[in-house]
């Protein structure tokens, strides 16, 4: 087989084998299921939160999602330091410490937009897509702090 055949084979093959898709599709079934039957039997606080005149699961979503994307804009600054020095050539490797780097940069950045998008909905806030877009706008909960992370993810 020469080079060029060879090469021509590497480009017909799918991006993605369809065994993992099979596995992926088989895995949100799975979590489906769980959601709709398991969960509400063992935990019924949750249901209570995305349920009834008092929404939490807003301000739950947020949080947790502040958490992931503090933790993973830490990591990425990790792995960023970890590509400027000779331990990248040990452990991962160059290439795919960039990778992972990119990679968690962008996971970092959809965790922050979540975080940020989904206060919208929550009623004890209040608050619209100006007020998350301008920072001092007119919001009634901790204005520094909210500023301050608007200001810190516009300098990002």
């Amino acid at each position: 087989m020469n080079q060029q055949t060879y090469q021509s084979d590497l480009d017909n093959r799918p991006a993605v084998p369809i065994s993992t898709v099979i596995i992926s599709a088989m895995a949100i079934v799975f979590a489906v299921i769980v959601a709709v039957f398991v969960l509400p039997n063992w935990f019924p606080g949750m249901v209570q939160s995305m349920s009834g005149e008092n929404l939490k699961v807003y301000w739950y979503l947020s949080r947790g999602s502040a958490v992931m994307a503090y933790l993973l804009l830490w990591f990425s600054m990790v792995l960023g330091l970890l590509m400027t020095n000779k331990m990248a050539r040990f452990w991962p490797g160059a290439p795919a410490a960039y990778d992972l780097h990119e990679y968690v940069s962008l996971m970092g950045l959809a965790f922050v937009l979540f975080h940020a998008l989904i206060l919208m909905g929550d009623s004890y806030i209040n608050i619209d897509l100006l007020h998350i877009l301008a920072p001092f706008g007119s919001i009634n909960f901790k204005p520094l702090q909210v500023a301050l992370g608007q200001f810190g993810f516009y300098l990002w």
